[in-house]
Order: C-alpha cells, then structure tokens, then sequence
C-alpha cells in the first residue's frame, strides 16, 4: 500500500503511527515522510454517529498534499558477522563404496575387489584352475575335481548401512573388511590368504588379521581381460605358495 494512503487511512479510524527516532540494529532502514496539509484539521469530517440499522456512513477521506521525502541520514550499514571455516572431522569424510568376493578353494581363502558385482563364474572358474594347478584341490576317484572341493563365494559390500550417525569412513571401512576377513578364515580354517590385485589390500587392514600367511597376486578380472597377464601370474604365485 501507498505510504501516504496508509497514513491517512489511520488518521481517519483515530489510530497514532508511531516511528523511532533512530535507526534500529538489524531493521529495514525507515523512509521518514513530511506531510503538508492543505485543509485545516477543522475542515476534515468528522465520523458521523451510528445511525438506524447499525450502519456507519463512508469516511471522508482528507486531501492531502504530495509529501516531501526526507532524505535519510547516512549510516554504516550493519555489520556483516565473518563466516567461519569449520573443518570437517574424519568421520565426515565422503563414504567409500566398494564389494569383496571372498572365494573358498582349495584350503585358502581368494580376496578381490569386484568392479561389478557379484563375481562371475568365469573369475570362480579361474580361482579353481589356479587351486588346481597348485596342488591344492584333491583329485576325485574318476580323475575330476572332488566335490567337496567346490568354491565356496561370499561377498563384502561397503557400506553395511545407512546410518549417518555411525563412522562410514575409510578407516570403518578398512576395520569391518577385516572382521570379516577374519570370521571366514576362522569359520572355513583357511591356511591361509590370496590377495587377488592391489585394490582388495588397500580395503582391509591387514594389520588387524591373524593370518600369517598371505600371497599376492594379479587379479582374475585382468586376466580374463588380458590372458597374458595369466603367463605373468603363474610363475610368481607359484614361487609364493612353494615359500608360504
């Protein structure tokens, strides 16, 4: 509504506006308005007294003159509070996201981190085709793989909730991959652990492992891509199971 109109329409119903005479801290600046009249007070119309039925007459409004503006005194405008930097805890940091297969074969527990889980049988195949190279895996009595020595997978996939308030960092992450680890070799008496590329050691703390005996090796999802890589592989794993 038009200031002036706001103005005239409170005199008319008899109610004061007030304004502050100075600025106050944090409020919209005032825009302070000198009226001239034309018409003196007496001039204005007075409200009429009710009449028959309850019903008021319409209030005459007062003609009033263009009001001069002010000019508002210059003041420093208020002062905007400094953001402060905050630094984000450990436990803020963005959570990884990431899948173990864990496959059981021939006595030893295989890690590798899968890019799409969940593992393929060609990369449960491959397993078995090292185990069985190496000696580990029984012959049966009609020279086929003895079934009691089928692989058996299980899979870790971080996060293992959604639970914001909990510690989801890359340390949490680390310490439950171990845990896990660590059940399975327990659970299954592994002899011992196959590490399958360099991205499933960097998920687990090893530290945190009772395995004393843990082998290195390339990772079945590049070998398959590359079986080259397989003529790279075997000499090397072979050397490390005949140490361990």
């Amino acid at each position: 509504m038009n200031e002036l109109r706001r103005l005239a329409y409170l005199h008319a119903m008899g109610t004061d506006a007030y304004t502050s005479l100075r600025q106050l801290p944090g409020a919209a600046y005032t825009r302070r308005l000198a009226m001239v009249r034309k018409s003196s007070p007496a001039q204005t119309q007075a409200v009429p007294e009710s009449v028959a039925g309850s019903r008021r007459a319409p209030v005459q409004m007062p003609e009033l003159a263009p009001a001069s503006v002010i000019p508002r005194l210059e003041s420093s405008p208020p002062a905007t509070p400094a953001r402060r930097s905050v630094a984000r805890s450990p436990t803020e940091e963005v959570s990884p996201r990431f899948s173990l297969a864990a496959v059981y074969c021939g006595g030893w527990l295989w890690l590798e981190e899968l890019e799409r889980p969940p593992v393929s049988a060609a990369q449960v195949q491959l397993v078995q085709g090292m185990a069985t190279a190496l000696g580990l895996i029984a012959r049966g009595a009609n020279g086929g793989d003895n079934a009691s020595a089928r692989p058996e997978v299980n899979q870790f996939d971080w996060p293992i909730h959604n639970n914001r308030q909990l510690d989801l960092g890359r340390d949490a992450a680390r310490s439950s991959a171990a845990g896990f680890i660590q059940r399975k070799l327990e659970q299954l008496e592994c002899r011992g652990l196959v590490l399958l590329g360099s991205g499933c050691e960097s998920r687990v703390a090893l530290d945190q492992l009772e395995c004393p005996r843990v082998i290195r090796t390339l990772a079945t999802g590049a070998m398959l891509l590359d079986p080259l890589l397989k003529k790279q592989a075997w000499p090397e794993l072979r050397s490390q199971f005949l140490r361990a």
